[in-house]
């Protein structure tokens, strides 16, 4: 059977352990991705540190990730804006999944606010017994039919910058700017970054950015 590496945090602040399993077989509705690049998210330091509430270790981290398909589960057949998907193709996935059915998920489309919800990448290690839950990972199964995720021509380098973008796109979505608007942006991370250059297309007309 085929096997694969996961980087196991063992405990806040602890070690990260590489561990080997069986790689699943993806069930009906479900795909497994063979990682190319994941992104280090400032979440990930939290939950490194043990700073973020409700979660658990052994965890495997990392919700910013770009890779292949390597399986396809029966009855996957397109990415989420229909276009054909097989095996071999990059992509990229949302890392929030909610449970389709509840006020949050139909009517205010913020899933993220979703009691049933959950994120690739915020996993205990043991909680499921296929493991490959997050980017620190040489796979990443996603086993729930409701993941959502695009193909992508781009590099890979330039694809696993896309899920901070979305941030960015949608903080500038919510500020209410307008045009030439002049824009503060605190903190210059990988988000404040994308919130400068998504500011910027939307047409601000001077942005000052604070951080180091």
């Amino acid at each position: 059977a085929k096997t694969g590496i996961v980087a196991v945090l063992d405990k806040p602040e602890g070690k990260f352990k590489l561990k080997e399993y069986p790689v699943p077989d993806p069930a009906p509705g479900t795909i497994l991705i063979k990682q190319e690049l994941t992104g280090i998210c400032g979440t990930d330091i939290h939950m490194y540190h043990g700073n973020l509430p409700g979660i658990t270790y052994p965890l495997c981290l990392g919700h910013e990730f770009v890779g292949k398909i390597a399986a396809l589960g029966k009855g996957v057949t397109a990415d989420y804006l229909g276009r054909p998907a097989k095996e071999g193709d990059r992509v990229i996935v949302a890392p929030g999944v909610g449970c389709g059915r509840c006020y949050w998920c139909l009517i205010a489309k913020t899933p993220t606010c979703c009691a049933e919800g959950f994120a690739y990448g915020f996993f205990s290690d043991g909680d499921v017994n296929y493991h490959f839950t997050g980017g620190y990972a040489e796979y990443i199964y996603c086993h729930h039919p409701l993941t959502t995720f695009f193909k992508t021509e781009l590099p890979a380098a330039v694809a696993v910058l896309l899920e901070p973008m979305t941030i960015g796109y949608r903080s500038v979505d919510r500020s209410n700017m307008k045009l030439g608007d002049t824009v503060v942006v605190q903190g210059s991370g990988m988000v404040g970054l994308a919130v400068q250059l998504c500011a910027k297309l939307a047409g601000a007309g001077k942005i000052i950015h604070v951080g180091y």
